[in-house]
């Protein structure tokens, strides 16, 4: 054919499953940009769950990000934080809306294991918070 060009590959991905023998347990994806070479996306990244599951996930959207703000909804009821927690939002996810796309919601087995990440990720980020604010909080209880 003449005027065709070759397709080119801008994005590989692969899947590398192991059993965690040498680390220490943490998830995420490992990226291979063209500029900066090898990157780890941990799981509070926006794109995690989207990598992870793009087939629950056609379209790519971001999922949650520490700092997505509350939508000031008059008459509702007032809460104290500005910013949507991350068991808040995969609550708000896994509803069934009638105007809302139901791909996640027909994803069978592969909808169940993004439910367990989802409330896997939910608990490391507790674990998370506990382990940042309970030597802070100690020291304070402390100095009382």
């Amino acid at each position: 054919m003449q005027g065709s060009t070759t397709p080119q590959l801008l994005q590989k991905s692969a899947l590398i499953v192991g059993d965690l023998t040498g680390t220490n347990g943490e998830r995420g994806i490992i990226v291979e940009t063209q500029s900066d070479g090898l990157q780890r996306i941990s799981d509070l990244h926006p794109s995690f769950m989207v990598m992870h599951y793009p087939i629950l996930f056609p379209v790519g959207e971001d999922g949650f990000y520490i700092g997505i703000p509350y939508f000031n909804n008059e008459g509702r009821r007032k809460i104290k934080r500005e910013i949507v927690t991350m068991r808040e939002y995969y609550t708000y996810r896994i509803q069934h809306r009638r105007n809302g796309g139901q791909t996640i919601l027909c994803g069978g087995r592969l909808f169940q294991q993004f439910i367990v990440d989802a409330y896997t990720a939910i608990e490391e980020e507790r674990l998370r918070w506990t382990k940042i604010y309970d030597t802070k909080l100690s020291r304070c209880h402390g100095s009382l």
